[in-house]
């Protein structure tokens, strides 16, 4: 099952997508998705927050480290 969507958008903004490639609907379907997901993660912030409110003993540097690290490769490779 499919949906159709009008957007609406100032013409500079259409413009610009339209010179970038951006207004086919192969992209706007990964641009979404993408958007769905980020959405759905937990932030950084909320992670950390968790982190620190537990009964356990805060993260070393090491640990922040490897996560800082993990993050890293997860988003760019």
């Amino acid at each position: 099952m499919t949906q159709t969507i009008t957007l609406e958008v100032p013409d500079d903004l259409a413009r610009a997508a339209a010179a970038a490639g951006l207004l086919t609907p192969e992209v706007l379907v990964r641009l979404l998705q993408a958007e769905v997901v980020r959405q759905q993660r937990p932030s950084t912030l909320s992670r950390a927050r968790g982190l620190l409110s537990g009964a356990s003993a805060p993260p070393s540097d090491d640990e922040i480290a490897r996560w800082r690290d993990d993050r890293r490769t997860e988003r760019y490779g």
